[in-house]
């Protein structure tokens, strides 16, 4: 640009409005990906699930084809052996449950 006459002045302008903004989206994302989410009671737990009502009676009487997106949410694979009638549950959470910080503190400070 400044082969092409462009006032060094003006691109210098360009570059620091840049490096402001990105910084400023940077931090942004920071606090979205660090924000935690609210922390429910006891209280808040019991009254979502008394308002849900019989959860039992309402997963056998769906349609398998309702439940799969409920289940992979939760991160459950059901498998089913029927002629042992033996069903295997594996649960594999998608987000880690300390929101990507190790409750230990970090074990390999060397791996970075």
């Amino acid at each position: 640009m400044l082969d092409a006459g462009a006032d060094p002045q003006l691109v210098a302008t360009w570059i620091n409005q840049a490096q402001t903004e990105k910084a400023s989206a940077q931090q942004d994302l920071l606090a979205t990906t660090t924000a935690r989410p609210e922390t429910l009671t006891t209280g808040q737990i019991e009254h979502m699930v008394s308002a849900l009502g019989s959860m039992t009676g309402r997963l056998l009487t769906a349609a398998p084809e309702r439940k799969r997106p409920l289940y992979e949410s939760f991160g459950l694979a059901l498998t089913l052996d029927m002629p042992k009638r033996i069903m295997t549950v594996e649960s594999q959470p998608s987000q880690t449950c300390t929101y990507g910080e190790c409750p230990r503190g970090d074990l390999n400070p060397h791996a970075r």
